[in-house]
């Protein structure tokens, strides 16, 4: 099962910790990515059966490519008081007057990947304020790791990225949130996927899932 290191993948940590998978027959191994898109390939490639991960061009492009992929189920989603991700500016910055979108004019925004769910939430921030990409200097830094050290490091002004690395960088006074994804426009970000192998392996597939229902209910 290829995962994200994000409070998004909550629900599946507390199943593989819970036992909750297991009661059902199976016992995911998780393997960690540091960005959605290789998920994607691996699903595509056989490598993974199972992927919990964000909507990204590159699943799109795979899928478009005549590759199946199952959607199966949410796993998450934004909305108003419920934000995952933000775009969060380097608190010097913030401090010498950078406070919202406009102010980024012509500045460094670090974004996982191309095509990655960053790199929308970028697109769709602009939009909103009568902005576009052109406006910015997007700067893929590959993790979500990296984009922080970046940050930290004044490599780059501002960064698009997720809990709990928003929340850390606020508690470590190295950036500043300015724009919430979910108050600003709420959307399907995330959702669980089945490689077509493992699809068809009806019992499997449904087992997994039930394990997923139970410690979505005891996440919630």
């Amino acid at each position: 099962l290829g995962v994200l290191q994000l409070t998004s993948s909550a629900v599946i940590f507390i199943g593989a910790e819970k036992g909750y998978f297991k009661e059902f027959g199976v016992e995911p191994e998780l393997v960690f990515f540091q960005a959605a898109q290789p998920i994607a390939v691996a699903l595509a490639s056989g490598d993974l059966d199972i992927g919990g991960t964000g909507l990204t061009a590159g699943l799109y492009n795979i899928v478009a490519g005549g590759v199946r992929i199952w959607v199966v189920a949410d796993k998450g989603r934004e909305w108003p008081d419920h934000n995952l991700t933000a775009l969060v500016v380097r608190k010097d910055l913030y401090d010498a007057g950078v406070r919202d979108l406009r102010d980024l004019q012509g500045r460094t925004v670090g974004i996982t990947q191309v095509g990655s769910t960053f790199h929308y939430n970028m697109g769709r921030f602009l939009e909103k304020t009568g902005m576009s990409l052109g406006d910015v200097e997007l700067v893929p830094l590959q993790s979500l790791g990296a984009m922080s050290n970046a940050l930290a490091a004044k490599r780059v002004d501002a960064i698009v990225t997720a809990e709990p690395f928003v929340s850390r960088l606020e508690a470590a006074g190295t950036g500043v949130p300015i724009v919430r994804t979910g108050d600003t426009f709420p959307w399907q970000i995330a959702a669980m996927f089945y490689s077509d192998r493992f699809a068809r392996d009806r019992k499997r597939a449904v087992a997994f899932l039930e394990g997923y229902v139970k410690a979505s209910r005891h996440y919630f």
